[in-house]
């Protein structure tokens, strides 16, 4: 029977630790420039690959919009090739202010949110894998890429198509037709993705 090695372990237990040191992002954002290469990138649900620094960017504008969000994380295990399996729950908390625009986003006003999102609406997400790749010390993190729902149980937003990432959020904000198609094909990739796994064709 396999029993990983001392160092195997130790270098596990640097990337869980950098793992939880990812939830902390949206409490404070910057950690993530002291976890991440620089040339490191991020791709949430629903987005393109985002570089570290428009990421930071990003989470700063959903915090102040949504002081209260949240992450949950946790690793389901390592692949052969170190790289790890997280999932990630969002909860959004409460919208308290305007989300200002930001790269291909738009901006959202509260005044102009739906009546649920006013009235203190808060998001559960579904459960997300994604899959980590570290740096050979486990220290720091060099591409994050979330690909699948792992789990919708107690999530408020399975209504939504899909229930999870930016698309999602902007759906519930009222302001989906606002994202712009072509840059970047955002929508047209969900739906390209969508019919491809129905096809059993892999992207």
């Amino acid at each position: 029977m396999f029993s990983p090695t001392k160092s195997t372990m130790a270098l596990e237990a640097e990337k869980q630790e950098t793992v939880r040191k990812m939830t902390r992002c949206w409490a404070e954002p910057e950690i993530l420039v002291r976890i991440s290469t620089d040339d490191a990138t991020y791709q949430p649900p629903g987005a393109p690959p985002i570089a570290v620094d428009e990421f930071v960017a990003t989470i700063g504008a959903f915090a102040t919009a949504f002081p209260e969000w949240a992450m949950k994380t946790e690793v389901l295990g390592f692949n052969d090739d170190g790289t790890a399996e997280v999932t990630t729950q969002q909860l959004s908390g409460a919208m308290k202010a305007d989300l200002a625009a930001f790269g291909p986003w738009p901006e959202v006003k509260l005044a102009d949110a739906p009546a649920a999102i006013r009235d203190g609406f808060e998001a559960v997400y579904p459960k997300e894998t994604a899959t980590i790749e570290f740096t050979y010390d486990g220290k720091k993190i060099k591409k994050a890429v979330w690909h699948s729902v792992e789990a919708t149980e107690g999530a408020n937003t399975t209504h939504v198509d899909p229930p999870s990432g930016f698309i999602c959020l902007y759906t519930l904000l009222g302001a989906r037709k606002k994202i712009p198609l072509f840059n970047p094909p955002i929508m047209a990739m969900h739906y390209l993705a969508k019919w491809a796994k129905k096809l059993g064709i892999k992207m």
